[in-house]
């Protein structure tokens, strides 16, 4: 049973989970899906790490750092079907390699984030070698190409191209043609260079939303001033 078997049942808990300021698509997607924890055991374990955040969130000396947190956890999408699709035979395109690139910049920032507030009870796998295959350049700007650094075939091409001047003749065409099978066969090898990593995608996926979810509860403890129940 999770909770959105029982949101509507039990009173009061929309309201609840409907007062949590979630940032990131990653938290959303995860919030009605966590188990609805009814045992003694797991309930204390929730609460020590609901009350392990509230202190955290209280020191003064944290509050630039998770500030900048939230800020990185709005810019994290749900891409949890892209992580998953990573699993399969079939070549990522363009938006899904901007997707995952994206997101290992992000985590890589969260994670740091987290370790240096304090949150270290929730593992976030590194990330730097997603970010290595799909950044060559090491530039990390939130974007996805194909880059010249992929393939010096593919350079020389781009570069005998661009001195057609866009002309429509025949080997302008021919070169285009010639580039497009190249840039076919370099979004192949990502694919396949990036499956291998797929668990740990998903895995930091995971952590960030946790992340979010659980910043989102120490914030309604203080602003409903809630006070940690005895078990």
């Amino acid at each position: 049973m999770v909770l959105s078997d029982v949101v509507d049942i039990v009173s009061g808990l929309r309201h609840i989970a409907d007062g949590m300021e979630i940032l990131s698509g990653a938290g959303r997607r995860m919030l009605f899906s966590l188990p609805f924890t009814v045992d003694a055991s797991s309930l204390n374990t929730v609460l020590e790490e609901t009350e392990h955040m509230c202190s955290i969130v209280g020191k003064p000396e944290n509050a630039d750092r998770l500030s900048m947190l939230g800020m990185k956890l709005m810019q994290v999408r749900d891409i949890g079907h892209t992580i998953g699709r990573l699993k399969e035979k079939s070549v990522r395109d363009d938006v899904e390699l901007f997707e995952i690139k994206n997101f290992a910049i992000l985590s890589e920032s969260i994670r740091e984030l987290c370790e240096a507030s304090g949150i270290d009870f929730i593992p976030i796998p590194g990330l730097e070698e997603v970010i290595r295959i799909l950044d060559p350049e090491q530039k990390r700007i939130p974007h996805f190409y194909i880059y010249d650094a992929y393939s010096s075939e593919l350079a020389s091409l781009r570069a005998a191209l661009k001195k057609q001047n866009n002309e429509e003749s025949g080997e302008a065409e021919h070169l285009r043609i010639e580039c497009l099978k190249i840039e076919d066969n370099i979004r192949r090898m990502l694919s396949d260079r990036l499956k291998p990593y797929a668990e740990n995608l998903d895995k930091a996926f995971n952590g960030v939303a946790r992340v979010d979810i659980v910043l989102a509860k120490a914030g309604l403890v203080f602003r409903l001033n809630l006070t940690k129940p005895r078990i």
